[in-house]
């Protein structure tokens, strides 16, 4: 399979897993008034980590910044209360071109090399139009899809680490 060939199938993967992830019969609209939250405190965010299944480990390192594992890899998470960012460092090589043309197709995710050449793959959740508890949790999940699909278009991940 050539080049081309492998990132139009990526890239159409890519668009599925986003929208299967995103799409969720519990959205904003649906939800009740009360289930609508546009700030996550910590104490919230925490009780929804705790009740979401596949999530592991998951403890307050400093304030703001969480760790866990999810499907067996290691994540970083960011609540600055109105928005939430997953980080995950992944183990491999790649080069810029690739980067830059997963950063082209993919929306609400973004792999880049930090200043130690470490592939880094980030997922944002914006909170300021209000989301439900459900809303997070898809948000959650969709890393473990988008995570596999870098995998596959890129080279391999391997286990993920977190400093």
């Amino acid at each position: 399979m050539n080049t081309l060939t492998l990132g139009r199938n990526c890239v159409a993967v890519a668009l599925l897993a986003v929208l299967v992830t995103t799409l969720s019969p519990h959205s904003p609209v649906q939800a009740a008034d009360d289930d609508v939250v546009d700030k996550l405190t910590p104490r919230k965010l925490e009780r929804i980590m705790n009740s979401f299944n596949d999530v592991k480990r998951f403890k307050e390192v400093k304030e703001n910044y969480y760790t866990f594992e999810i499907d067996g890899f290691k994540v970083i998470l960011f609540n600055d209360g109105v928005a939430l960012e997953l980080l995950t460092v992944l183990d491999t090589k790649t080069t810029l071109t690739k980067l830059n043309e997963w950063n082209r197709k993919m929306r609400f995710s973004k792999a880049y090399l930090d200043k130690d050449g470490d592939v880094i793959l980030a997922h944002s959740l914006d909170l300021t139009g209000g989301v439900t508890e459900e809303n997070v949790k898809t948000f959650l999940a969709s890393m473990v899809v988008l995570r596999p699909l870098l995998k596959k278009c890129y080279g391999s991940v391997g286990t993920g680490r977190t400093r």
